[in-house]
């Protein structure tokens, strides 16, 4: 009889988990930019990725809540990717998303309760966030990390490095 019910407390936990990710919609854009271009990236809840990918492309993949509006704007110079919560919504709906640019793009992220993750970057990077995580393994000349409630995990040989958190641990070597 117990093993019965386990199975149905582990059948009904996936359910509620599929059903929690049902009205999540797939998201996927190819837009130019420019080799020592800026890209600009705001998301309230979720995570941000951010790899490096082709030159000249900047390709995001990801999955959105429905309710909340992804807005991707600028020139190749400057592309910007906004995650825009509902107004009168009383919760608070995720974005995660997989960026993948040139390497030498310098990246300006800010994220409320989203955790960061940059690999492979060589243009300046400045992260900005409330309470998520941040983690960068990168080759950037420049590093600017500031969380209020999260953790830093900073892989980089960056000339000028700027590390903050409040409420979080720092490991930074490089």
């Amino acid at each position: 009889m117990k093993n019965w019910s386990l199975c149905t407390t582990f059948l009904a936990a996936a359910l509620l988990s599929a059903a929690a990710h049902a009205t999540d919609r797939s998201v996927h854009s190819t837009q130019d930019i420019a080799a020592g271009g800026r890209l600009v990236v705001r998301n309230v809840a979720g995570s941000v990725t951010v790899e490096r990918g082709s030159s000249g492309t900047l390709e995001l993949n990801g999955e959105v809540e429905e309710g909340a509006d992804l807005q991707l704007k600028g020139s190749p110079a400057e592309r910007t990717i906004e995650v825009v919560q509902p107004k009168q919504s009383k919760e608070t709906l995720n974005a995660d998303l997989h960026i993948r640019v040139a390497a030498g793009v310098a990246l300006d992220i800010e994220t409320v309760s989203a955790d960061v993750l940059v690999r492979a970057m060589e243009g300046t990077v400045t992260v900005r966030t409330v309470s998520g995580g941040v983690r960068m393994d990168v080759a950037s000349t420049a590093v600017e990390l500031r969380t209020v409630s999260g953790d830093i995990e900073l892989h980089a040989p960056s000339a000028k490095t700027s590390l903050q958190t409040v409420s979080g641990n720092v490991t930074a070597d490089g």
